[in-house]
This record gives structure tokens, C-alpha cells and sequence, in this order.
């Protein structure tokens, strides 16, 4: 039940936006230690790299002082 003025929500790109909150979540709760991230999220080190990498997620580097 959506307003005319508003456009539908497709699931592919709503699913793929969660997964990315979802990842960068899980990696900040980790200290981005991959091999325990991989293991909470209950998938192989390779598949949290493929899953980063399409992503475009990567690990924040720190600002020179």
C-alpha cells in the first residue's frame, strides 16, 4: 500500500542494501578479524571475501596524525 508518489521497493536491491549493512556490521563487531566474522556469520573465509569485494566494502584505514 504505497502513494502514488512513491516508488515500489524491488527485493534484489532491498536484499543486497541489508547484506551490505549486515556485513560491515559484523565485521566492525569482530575488530574486521575475518576468519571469526566468516565463522559468526556461519559462511567460509572465501565467501565473506566474495561477498566484500562485491560489496565494495574493504577495511578503514586509519587518518595520519
Amino acid at each position: 500500500m504505497s502513494d502514488d508518489n512513491s516508488s515500489p521497493l524491488k527485493l534484489i536491491p532491498f536484499m543486497q542494501e541489508q547484506e551490505k549493512m549486515y556485513l560491515e556490521l559484523l565485521l566492525k563487531q569482530n575488530d574486521w578479524k575475518m576468519a571469526k566474522s566468516a565463522a559468526v556469520a556461519g559462511i567460509s573465509r572465501k565467501s565473506l571475501w566474495e561477498k566484500l569485494k562485491k560489496h565494495g566494502i574493504s577495511k578503514p584505514t586509519l587518518a595520519p596524525v
